[in-house]
């Protein structure tokens, strides 16, 4: 923690009551620069590739459970989305999936950091962050540039529009006025001590439509701590409330 906070010392921040101080007088600043320093932010398109292609086959068997010539919202939460490879891999992979059958995708990406949310709406990316999009998937939804000798790839729109990007902390309420159909909170709960993880997921099972997916990092397990949510995947649970 004081290595990382050495990043705060050009705001005057040289101590643990500095920062404190700062905080409680409701410097706003100070707060984001704290909570930037303090999150980590590792990421990249397409982690954890199987993941897609169980989304991809769920998405597929709900919808085609439907009513014939009904077109459902598919609402998906991205819950950690740091600088945006995950929320807008998930809109490749579901804009692809709406040449098999038809929906209408609605992404919400969140992040408690400012920062990062920042760099997530600009949607540009340098040629090593985009290594790992299929090349199918990097021809049809980038559009390359050069900059300063450098080759840089920028989200389509029609990506960009299927993604809403909002600051938002786990450990607050969830004031969601829709139920999600999934939820990816991938590599995140690991940060945290048990009984948070408990409210986290609390909280989020509120907010999953009976039926949906939670999706977590292979090395989260909740099996057991919730009855309702049972294993339909490596690190993937149906919500099933009782």
């Amino acid at each position: 923690m004081s290595s990382r906070l050495l990043k705060l010392r050009n705001e005057g921040i040289f101590s643990y009551r500095d920062l404190l101080t700062a905080i409680e007088s409701h410097d706003n600043r100070i707060l984001h620069l704290f909570v930037s320093a303090m999150t980590t932010n590792t990421t990249h398109f397409f982690r954890e590739e199987e993941h897609f292609q169980i989304l991809t086959r769920l998405i597929k068997d709900q919808v085609q459970s439907l009513p014939r010539g009904s077109q459902p919202d598919i609402r998906v939460w991205c819950a950690a989305s740091s600088t945006g490879e995950e929320p807008y891999a998930l809109a490749m992979v579901l804009h692809d999936l709406q040449n098999q059958c038809i929906f209408t995708p609605k992404i919400l990406a969140t992040d408690v950091d400012f920062k990062v949310l920042a760099k997530a709406r600009t949607a540009i990316y340098s040629e090593k962050q985009v290594e790992n999009v299929p090349p199918g998937f990097l021809d049809k939804y980038f559009t390359r540039f050069q900059e300063d000798g450098a080759r840089w790839y920028r989200v389509d729109d029609s990506l960009k529009s299927m993604v809403q990007f909002g600051r938002f902390n786990l450990l607050k309420n969830y004031p969601f006025r829709y139920k999600f159909d999934v939820i990816f909170c991938r590599n995140v709960l690991i940060y945290f001590e048990r009984e948070t993880v408990q409210y986290v997921i609390r909280q989020m099972t509120q907010v999953l439509q009976p039926g949906g997916h939670l999706f977590l990092g292979h090395s989260e397990a909740v099996a057991g701590m919730f009855p309702g949510l049972k294993r339909a995947g490596p690190a993937v649970y149906r919500w099933e409330p009782t």
